[in-house]
């Protein structure tokens, strides 16, 4: 039984210098380097400019000329770094030579025992063998003058992918304004629902405004535009007309103007009423901060054309609706006759078309 035991212990003794040396194929150390590890700042196969962070505890001080080696296995490239990617510890220089870095004490100086680190920057990782998902480990030797020394490991692995999916958001809802609500500095004269402008009997020389409410709500990166149309002026069956805003000459929605009456001059039919449109919205502009396109003033009017629409709301992010003059606003509708405006009845119609910008 002593005999085989004996044996056991032999074989043990042999196998662990076989492994010893079979890591140790810089050299062989005597002491242990205590804490050591080596951080890389990219485990990518075959990254390059990858910085690596060697941090260990040395026992020993090293005296005048002595060095720290960093040896790197076969698995990298011939050519690892070169001195200017290397920062050794104060009082010492650094040097390469094919895939070992050294940092030698300078002469007449010393450097102490305790924490030491030294970085090698523009490291091109190795290639990666092991299968998809299976970590390639790499041992790098660290050694000192002072028979101290490390081994210790780099793991490089393929990245993964995160993946999501978001949907494109885009709500818009129109709701109707009771009469007796305000737009600018004025107060609606009739109730209106989300599909009708129901002005009623027009009485001459008494203008009535209506109104309706917009709300958006939209994950648009860049936000979204709300542009009005027309398909032409109010008319009725004889096409008798209620002209656009001011008297036919359709101001543009780029330009508002304050709301004026009609003139009402005999033979000359555009000047015997109009119709116009207002927006509350404080936000409109080419870029959300030039606001030339603002209606905001008192009682500023646009007329719509039945050609061209016109901007009514925008915003330049995403919105939940909530805030106003950013997902929420209000349209003003204002109509208003002379005595020489014809009787019958009047309607066109008007769209709202929203745009997104994602």
């Amino acid at each position: 039984m002593k005999k085989i035991l004996k044996k056991i212990t032999v074989f043990t003794a042999i196998f662990i210098l076989i492994f010893y040396s079979a890591l140790s194929g810089a050299g062989a150390y005597q002491f242990p380097l205590e804490e050591a590890k080596v951080i890389i700042s990219d485990s990518e196969p075959e990254a390059t400019g990858v910085e690596y962070k060697f941090q260990f505890v040395t026992g020993v001080a090293l005296s005048s000329n002595q060095k720290i080696t960093v040896n790197f296995p076969d698995e990298y490239a011939a050519a690892i770094a070169s001195p200017a990617d290397i920062t050794c510890p104060a009082n010492m220089t650094a040097s390469v030579t094919a895939r070992v870095v050294t940092c030698t004490v300078n002469s007449g100086q010393a450097h102490p025992a305790g924490q030491t680190e030294i970085i090698v920057a523009s490291i091109v990782n190795p290639a990666k063998e092991s299968d998809e998902g299976i970590a390639d480990t790499h041992f790098i030797l660290i050694e000192t003058d002072a028979n101290e020394g490390a081994h210790v490991m780099v793991v490089i692995i393929e990245p993964f992918r995160v993946r999501a999916e978001i949907s494109p958001i885009l709500n818009f809802e129109v709701e109707g304004v009771g009469a007796g609500e305000s737009v600018h500095d004025d107060f609606t004269g009739v109730t209106t629902t989300s599909t009708l402008i129901p002005f009623g009997v027009i009485e001459p020389e008494i203008s009535i405004l209506a109104a309706q409410d917009l709300f958006v709500t939209t994950n648009a990166r860049y936000g979204f535009t709300v542009n009005i149309f027309q398909d032409g002026d109010l008319r009725t069956i004889a096409d008798y007309r209620i002209h656009c805003f001011i008297e036919g000459q359709c101001v543009n929605y780029t330009s508002p103007a304050v709301w004026v009456s009609p003139q009402g001059d005999l033979g000359v039919f555009r000047t015997y009423g109009h119709f116009g449109i207002t927006s509350e919205d404080e936000s409109l502009g080419a870029d959300c901060i030039e606001n030339y396109y603002n209606f905001g003033g008192t009682d500023n009017w646009a007329g719509l054309d039945g050609n061209f629409q016109a901007e009514v709301m925008r915003h330049c992010q995403p919105t939940d609706s909530q805030v106003r003059h950013e997902g929420t606003t209000r349209i003003g509708f204002q109509v208003e006759i002379t005595f020489l405006q014809p009787g019958g009845e009047y309607e066109n119609i008007l769209t709202y078309i929203v745009t997104p910008t994602f």
